[in-house]
């Protein structure tokens, strides 16, 4: 398998975050992915190249697949026929429909990243992922984006709950409602009762 912490050992001097960082990190399952937000999607994508060519003996493919020109792009490594793990780099948020993010956030959330060091055989690697408030953010993106057509989402909103305390529920708040408002759009006009009862079962949660 790909060692992960040795790429990130690679694009520590990177600005860059880890979205949605799995509980199993940096184990990972044949055809996971890792959420990368970062500046430069082409110094990421270089420098996982120039890692893989390592692979590229021990029978790995790597494939690269501009979803968004310079924005998101997937880069695959495939042993086997198969994708064995995706790294999905953003050079930008997400696009997301049901609500309207400020472009701003992306920033912050790298600008406000924290740095994580997991220890190896060769000495601490740091790894950069979200702040809490900014993790628990994106993980509402997903839930509000997908609740509807993807019943596995909920599992954000129960992280989300998990999360939350007393001392950084208002913080939470404010920064979601600073960064975001629903869109006028027809669509939206004819969802937004959904979305609305969504938030609204959902704040009850987190204050039951």
């Amino acid at each position: 398998m790909i060692n992960i912490l040795n790429i990130f050992s690679k694009i520590e001097n990177c600005k860059y975050c880890i979205v949605k960082l799995s509980d199993t990190f940096p184990s990972y399952r044949k055809g996971d992915d890792i959420d990368i937000f970062c500046y430069s999607v082409d110094d990421i994508v270089s420098s996982l190249l120039i890692i893989g060519n390592n692979y590229i003996n021990s029978g790995y493919n790597i494939k690269i697949k501009s979803i968004i020109k310079k924005e998101h792009v997937h880069v695959d490594f495939i042993i086997y026929n198969e994708i064995d793990i995706r790294f999905d780099i953003y050079g930008t948020l997400p696009e997301y429909n049901k609500i309207m993010i400020k472009p701003a956030l992306f920033e912050s959330i790298i600008e406000n990243s924290i740095q994580v060091a997991y220890t190896t055989e060769y000495g601490p690697v740091i790894v950069k992922i979200p702040s809490v408030i900014d993790d628990m953010l994106i993980r509402y993106f997903e839930f509000v984006q997908w609740y509807d057509v993807r019943p596995d989402k909920i599992k954000h909103l129960s992280y989300i709950v998990d999360s939350l305390s007393e001392s950084n529920r208002r913080q939470f708040f404010e920064k979601l409602h600073h960064y975001t408002k629903l869109p006028n759009t027809y669509y939206q006009e004819k969802n937004k009762i959904s979305i609305l009862c969504s938030l609204s079962n959902f704040i009850k949660k987190i204050f039951k």
